[in-house]
């Protein structure tokens, strides 16, 4: 395991965190939303469902092959993001010198110049930008951009660790580097120092992929430190508990815990509930990777159905949400075993 450059603890005072927001309000949402029980109804009518897969294997490739496709690029230098925080300094004019906070709009705001975009952009990207501008007022300014606060590279942890939340850091972080961040596992069936069995990486709102952390460092590759991309959540499910992914148009996506009581209509209360992006009578798509079944669903029979009537859900499974009117939904999921297994790449189109 490679040591972690910058050790600085989570820092969750930023100005607008959209995705840190949202994934710490699935881990309120997982300890405080109690599930919501549907009326039995015997006469309701029987949710639509289909059977059929309707699936696309990729060409093939080998499980590393796999997981690497997944590794985002190595970063070698930092891009500006919201929240960071900045010291502008222009040679020779001290009265330009300003401490500055990247807004959610991933734009500052300067005297003069007004408005600029660094979201994306390097120190040095950053600098010539905003020299650009000052050259229509000063002759030849010379700028230089220091970050005093590194913000925008986060990771969110969740789940089965001693320290959940917001991982900021100046270098690229790494899966095992994130969980060691969060401390031991927890958990009756955990033991001390520990390496979580396997754990998720959630992907915007639609990807999803499984690593079998531990066989990864028991059999030396080195993907188990696999590089994580900004904005990834990584969740560790505890040993106690089994789960059901939530994904797509739904306000908390992630892992909610899966009791004998869970319903599709109380796995989404627990993730927040819909979006307006879902529309009035979602087709909710239900995928077990364990079997290759996928049910469709659409929301209004589900509501109007008894409990009796509610499709099975086993743990592992994925309820994906999709957005109104788009064609496909492009959500793919992709599931490692050993090293020794097939790793199949599925994509799960929408149906209408």
């Amino acid at each position: 395991m490679r040591p972690m450059k910058d050790d600085r603890s989570a820092n969750l005072n930023f100005p607008r965190m959209a995705l840190a927001q949202v994934f710490i309000a699935s881990l309120c949402a997982l300890l405080c939303l109690p599930g919501i029980v549907l009326a039995q109804n015997g006469n309701a009518p029987k949710p639509t469902q289909s059977t059929a897969e309707s699936k696309q294997t990729l060409p093939a490739m080998s499980p590393e092959g796999a997981l690497q496709s997944f590794e985002p690029p190595i970063e070698k230098e930092y891009r500006l993001g919201s929240g960071d925080e900045l010291d502008l300094d222009v040679a020779g004019r001290p009265e330009l010198e300003k401490h500055l906070i990247v807004g959610p709009d991933g734009r500052i705001t300067l005297p003069l110049i007004g408005e600029i975009m660094l979201d994306g952009l390097t120190r040095k990207q950053a600098s010539e930008a905003i020299e650009t501008e000052l050259k229509k007022y000063y002759i030849e300014p010379a700028v230089t951009v220091t970050v005093t606060k590194y913000t925008a590279n986060r990771v969110i942890l969740l789940g089965a660790v001693q320290h959940p939340g917001v991982l900021n850091f100046d270098t690229q972080l790494t899966l095992l580097g994130a969980i060691t961040r969060g401390g031991v596992i927890t958990g009756s069936a955990a033991k001390a120092g520990d390496i979580p069995e396997r754990c998720a990486i959630y992907r915007n709102d639609t990807q999803i992929v499984w690593v079998n952390l531990r066989k990864l460092v028991e059999s030396g590759s080195s993907l188990a430190n696999m590089r994580l991309q900004r904005d990834d959540v990584v969740f560790v499910p505890s040993p106690d508990e089994r789960y059901i992914s939530v994904m797509g148009m739904v306000a908390h996506p992630g892992a909610i815990p899966l009791t004998d009581q869970s319903t599709i209509a109380s796995l989404i209360a627990s993730a927040g509930g819909l979006t307006e992006a879902a529309g009035a009578n979602p087709k909710l798509q239900l995928y077990d990777p364990a079997t290759g079944r996928k049910s469709v669903i659409a929301f209004h029979d589900l509501m109007n159905a008894g409990r009796k009537q509610q499709p099975e859900l086993t743990a592992g499974s994925i309820l994906y949400v999709p957005e109104r009117g788009v064609a496909k939904v492009g959500y793919v999921l992709q599931q490692f075993g050993t090293l020794a297994e097939v790793a199949a790449i599925l994509v799960l189109p929408y149906m209408p």
